[in-house]
């Protein structure tokens, strides 16, 4: 593992080099036939898929019967990470998005369909969090460890799948003329912001930190002093620090107000995250 991980970040500099060089960014749709397109977006959450879970079964070679439960507890980690990803949505969507909550709910069948909006990272979070408890409870292997495990995978899934913002152009961050700015096309900008065509990356933002929370994790997981649950904790506070930075940035964000403080949603959870891992720690 350490041999390719600095082929990483020299591959995300290379490719946002040539998008910086062009101005141009490539089509969400890769490939694929007539009325069955394959979105560069969903190529990239495979492949996050199959390099975090090859992390994964690495860190935990040495757990007994990790064969045996490592497939049957992704597949579990995936259903349920959906499932909260896509209620975190519903209940918190962007100001852009067409269907409010109050559609979502009148309309359950929108739920469903998930081109009718999109996924919140921290509903997965706690949807896969949970299901990786009540298997390891199930079978009594021991959570922490397998947590600790888990969160280095899901750190590098991270860093690859928001390059699916990049090809969707989506989620970018206010208007900047700085040299490493996102160059956004008309189609995908938002209302008010037509002529703008330059906005902060905050996709890059965050691929690179999480990229940086993969190697710290990955790192602190091989130490001897490593105790169990220490790499949760990490995970945990690192990318809450990460994405309360980062928001900082975000356009088209739910929020909310709490003790007269309009803040988005995501940054409110990221704060209780922060807090809960200083306390806890």
């Amino acid at each position: 593992m350490r041999y390719w991980f600095p082929l990483l970040p020299l591959a995300t500099l290379l490719l946002y080099g040539l998008h910086l060089a062009t101005g141009k960014t490539p089509t969400p749709i890769w490939f694929g036939a007539e009325g069955l397109p394959i979105y560069g977006a969903a190529v990239l959450l495979v492949t996050a898929v199959i390099l975090a879970y090859l992390v994964v079964a690495i860190l935990t070679a040495d757990h007994a019967g990790s064969h045996t439960h490592l497939l049957a507890m992704l597949a579990s980690i995936l259903f349920w990470g959906l499932i909260g990803a896509r209620l975190y949505h519903v209940l918190a969507p962007a100001p852009s998005n067409p269907f409010p909550t109050a559609d979502y709910l009148a309309n359950p069948w929108l739920i469903l369909s998930l081109r009718s909006g999109g996924l919140g990272f921290y509903g997965a979070l706690l949807g896969g969090g949970l299901a990786l408890g009540i298997y390891c409870w199930r079978h009594k292997l021991p959570v922490l460890a397998w947590g600790d495990a888990a969160v280095v995978g899901l750190a590098l899934g991270q860093a690859i799948g928001r390059w699916g913002n990049f090809f969707n152009q989506e989620l970018y961050g206010t208007p900047t003329n700085l040299p490493w700015a996102v160059h956004i096309s008309p189609d995908y900008r938002l209302p008010g912001l037509e002529e703008i065509a330059t906005y902060h990356p905050a996709f890059l933002y965050e691929s690179l930190w999480c990229l940086g929370l993969f190697g710290l994790l990955w790192w602190l997981h091989g130490r001897p002093a490593h105790r169990a649950g220490d790499g949760v904790l990490v995970y945990l506070g690192g990318y809450a620090l990460g994405r309360l930075l980062i928001e900082a940035v975000r356009l088209d964000v739910a929020t909310a107000v709490v003790a007269g403080i309009s803040l988005p949603i995501a940054s409110w959870v990221s704060l209780a995250l922060l807090m809960g891992v200083l306390v806890y720690w």
